[in-house]
């Protein structure tokens, strides 16, 4: 209870003395924790009036402002209970349809994974990259509320690698979502794993998208 209070009080210190942007409805704390937990924070409303939405830093002032005040052992004793709540069980993973319907549209998965091997570049630092494209069956532009938000790489049913995805294009509405995940780890190309993608909706609802037997290329 001590814990929870004082985590309380510091975020809401943390809010009420930075400027708002206007009459958005402030995020609770639960939000706040989830979204800093999960690197989620740009799904919080931008405090600041004087940053545009195409800044290059607004990324970092949303996760200064919101996530400023969660640090510390006690902050992060917080955060990981919500991660552990989180977590999705193996089983969970392997069960992961090859498609998804949602609001009666199906949606396909489509997966890339390499390492670059370029002349001058020691092999142990060329981390797994990997790129995600979540397009419609019917062709037509998927929704922006769709979120690829998270990737499990899975071998021999053992989780190898989760971690978070990135909108590093910051693209508009168009007929496929393009996320990217950097820094796996080191598996040799040719190796076959299982990728399992988590989608999250304008409701807060989760989806999961499995593609199987895919290879990590090389670049050269």
């Amino acid at each position: 209870m001590k814990l929870k209070k004082l985590l309380t009080g510091t975020l809401l210190l943390t809010l009420l003395l930075a400027p708002t942007a206007n009459a958005q409805t402030q995020p609770t704390i639960e939000q706040i924790l989830q979204a800093c937990a999960n690197n989620q924070t740009q799904s919080l409303p931008m405090p600041y009036t004087d940053i545009p939405a195409n800044h290059w830093a607004r990324e970092a002032v949303i996760n200064m402002h919101y996530c400023g005040g969660v640090r510390g052992p006690i902050a992060e004793a917080e955060l990981r209970k919500i991660q552990q709540k989180n977590s999705v069980d193996i089983e969970t993973l392997l069960l992961a349809p090859s498609t998804l319907k949602i609001e009666n549209r199906q949606y396909n998965l489509e997966t890339y994974l390499w390492r670059d091997f370029l002349p001058m570049t020691p092999a142990d630092s060329t981390p797994l990259i990997a790129s995600i494209h979540l397009s419609a069956a019917d062709g037509k532009i998927v929704p922006n509320f769709l979120n690829p938000e998270q990737i499990w790489l899975i071998q021999n049913r053992q989780i190898i690698w989760k971690t978070n995805l990135k909108d590093e294009n910051h693209q508009p509405p168009s007929k496929e979502i393009k996320r990217i995940a950097r820094n796996g780890p080191n598996l040799e190309p040719g190796t076959e794993v299982d990728i399992v993608v988590q989608v999250r909706d304008n409701t807060n609802k989760i989806y999961l998208i499995k593609a199987n037997k895919q290879i990590i290329q090389r670049t050269d």
